[in-house]
């Protein structure tokens, strides 16, 4: 039997952490052992992904005494540990690193095993959050992998000619079955999000739909997500001129049967890999709006399946969240060519891919 391992951060309710158990599943049903190292979920911790992972995964979780989310550099000596052990014990054929991090960490503290790391880019390397130490660090380990997967084609062209040749574009599988399809009916729009300003700027959000309530004062927004943020925002609701209209709501398993009637979802980050909130809702047939973050256009095609407006232009956003509300042949538009084009995303052929690309010498 085959061992696929595959080192993440957790297996909690965010899009990377669906992934994990995404790809971790389809292993099993190809009877391969899989086993996860979620290097910053500590033993105990309650919250799991929405997805269901397979009872024969094998999950190893952080030991170590402080939180690795708040002390990552003491962190770092569990983590050789974990990788060491892991590597030793299990003897993987393949493992696939989530982020570039983690793959790095992987070429560091097991170098052998070097070669048969496939790793994926999951953010714009050239955002805000990228510093030069970790694109030099990035730059120089993936010269040593065996595989890389990229998410969008602006992600790929980032980077140095002999990185992207051992590259391949996949984007993001499908977690949902495009069996229904939104109504846009409802006076709502919503956003799916981790409550985290610096990059999914919700601060835009805020102020581009109190703009937008000043003439359509019947809608609502509704902001799904935790985060450390969230004092934040329920202070920029506080102060916005329709506090009574925005609502901050916890993360539910069955957000997407919730939302089909609403009149839009709304994204407004400054960076991305590859949003899976906006791809869900993409395909659900719910009339999208975003912000034109580096990749974006992998998924909408301005104007024809999608709105896009400028990162950080509430009155643009707010513009184009008054073209929903008053065009439902828009919204129709929107949806049926989204709906027609969720196929590229289908997650069989997408994971079909990955498999590809992970078992290939």
């Amino acid at each position: 039997m085959k061992t696929l391992m595959i080192i993440t951060g957790g297996l909690g309710t965010g899009g990377l952490e669906r992934i994990s158990c995404f790809v971790a599943n389809t292993f099993r049903e190809k009877d391969w052992r899989v086993v996860v190292l979620a290097l910053f979920q500590q033993k105990g911790e309650k919250e799991r992904s929405f997805q269901i992972l397979d009872k024969d995964v094998i999950v190893v979780e952080f030991d170590g005494k402080r939180d690795p989310v708040q002390h990552k550099y003491s962190a770092i000596k569990t983590w050789r540990k974990m990788i060491r052990k892991a590597t030793k014990e299990y003897k993987p054929d393949s493992i696939l690193a989530m982020t570039f991090k983690v793959g790095s960490m992987v070429c560091l503290f097991a170098p052998k095993y070097a070669k048969k790391v496939t790793i994926r880019e999951i953010s714009d390397p050239k955002s805000k959050s990228r510093k030069q130490w970790v694109n030099n660090m990035t730059e120089f380990f993936t010269r040593k992998v065996k595989n890389i997967i990229f998410q969008t084609r602006w992600e790929k062209s980032c980077y140095h000619k002999k990185i992207q040749d051992k590259g391949v574009v996949i984007p993001n599988p499908l977690s949902i079955k495009v069996t229904d399809h939104g109504t846009f009916s409802a006076k709502k729009m919503f956003t799916l999000s981790r409550l985290s300003n610096y990059q999914k700027r919700l601060d835009v959000l805020i102020e581009g739909f109190a703009l937008f309530h000043q003439k359509h004062p019947e809608y609502v927004l509704e902001i799904y997500g935790r985060g450390d943020d969230k004092e934040l925002f329920k202070e920029l609701i506080a102060k916005s001129s329709c506090p009574d209209a925005i609502m901050l709501c916890d993360p539910v398993p069955t957000i997407h049967q919730k939302v089909l009637d609403y009149r839009c979802f709304v994204q407004t980050s400054d960076f991305e890999g590859m949003s899976n909130a906006l791809l869900e809702c993409y395909c659900l047939g719910i009339p999208c709006v975003s912000s034109n973050w580096p990749g974006v256009e992998d998924i909408i095609a301005d104007g024809k399946d999608g709105l896009l407006y400028p990162r950080q232009d509430a009155e643009a956003l707010a513009k184009q969240l008054a073209r929903i509300a008053e065009d439902d042949e828009l919204c129709k538009r929107l949806t049926q060519n989204a709906i027609a084009s969720a196929d590229r995303f289908n997650e069989k052929d997408v994971i079909q891919r990955y498999c590809e690309v992970i078992e290939r010498e």
